[in-house]
């Protein structure tokens, strides 16, 4: 995968997480954890990262199939990329 696709695949996760920023406000927070947790928890279990437990959860998880699934999954995969590479930086939102 080029770097410009890895840039532009992210822009679209980034997207994702600001959209749900914007519809669910300050319950943002509460509503995006379950889904940061089911992430992290495949990651461990399965010695992944957060991209590659990605297609775990979505080829083997019925909650994936939910409405809106994918759209707090992206989102949650940004939250979990910031907190691993962007620690100690400010955030601008």
């Amino acid at each position: 995968m080029s770097l410009d696709t890895t840039f532009k695949n992210l822009q679209v996760l980034e997207e994702s997480r600001q959209t749900l920023k914007l519809q669910l406000k300050e319950k943002y927070n509460e509503r995006i954890i379950p889904f940061i947790k089911i992430i992290q928890s495949v990651m461990k279990n399965n010695n992944l990262d957060q991209f590659e437990s990605m297609i775990i959860i979505k080829d083997e998880l019925d909650i994936y199939k939910t409405a809106l699934a994918p759209l707090f999954f992206s989102a949650a995969i940004m939250e979990i990329v910031d907190d691993k590479f962007f620690i100690g930086f400010e955030s601008e939102l």
